[in-house]
């Protein structure tokens, strides 16, 4: 145990803390200009689609497909923890993938152990890139479906996202 954690004044730990959540903040940086990017790339469309499957667990899925690929970008969170070797960022960063995103990106879990036994921070970043390309597929084929709406009807389109998440 670390006595000197334990003895510290007060104003030691608001520095300490106030050090903690700059770095964070930093890195929640990241995601936000990785949304800020992949909204870009995934266009209108993208939020024309959320509407469709309102308060349900198909929207959180495609919430959580957004979240991943932000994350995952050269422009993202993930990518920002692994060039700057924040390895207790990606700590929190695994510890906090929750929901849906646990769902979407498994191979960050086993990338982790993997780093933790070896400290290869090129594990993570295969598992970034991998996790990058699964949901972006994942948004390429939903945005196809999407595409259809005004041909096929969007009882359809709910049908076939349904299906394309089920079957998965």
């Amino acid at each position: 145990m670390n006595n000197k954690r334990i003895n510290m004044i007060p104003e030691e730990i608001e520095a300490d803390m106030e050090r903690i959540i700059s770095e964070e903040l930093e890195c929640y940086l990241h995601h936000e200009l990785g949304e800020t990017y992949v909204g870009s790339l995934l266009g209108e469309e993208w939020k024309e689609l959320l509407c469709l499957l309102p308060q349900t667990r198909f929207e959180h899925l495609i919430r959580g497909i957004k979240d991943i690929m932000a994350d995952t970008t050269e422009k993202g969170m993930l990518w920002h923890i692994i060039k700057h070797r924040k390895i207790g960022s990606l700590g929190f960063y695994v510890s906090q993938l929750g929901g849906t995103r646990r769902v979407i990106f498994t191979d960050i879990y086993d990338a982790y152990k993997g780093f933790i036994k070896t400290g290869d921070i090129s594990l993570i970043d295969n598992a970034r890139k991998a996790g990058y390309e699964k949901v972006k597929d994942y948004s390429l084929r939903l945005l196809e479906i999407y595409k259809k709406k005004e041909e096929m009807g969007i009882g359809w389109v709910r049908q076939r996202i349904e299906e394309m998440f089920v079957l998965s």
